[in-house]
């Protein structure tokens, strides 16, 4: 299904105590995923 993953650093906005939103500060690796079906 998912051919890439993303290791980064986010940042996270708030609405009260709840997360509504991320943004990536910081994209420090792509990881190739096989597709083994």
């Amino acid at each position: 299904m998912f051919k890439r993953g993303f290791v980064v650093d986010l940042n996270l906005v708030f609405s009260g105590p709840r997360p509504v939103a991320y943004s990536v500060i910081h994209l420090h690796q792509v990881i190739d995923i096989d597709d083994e079906s």
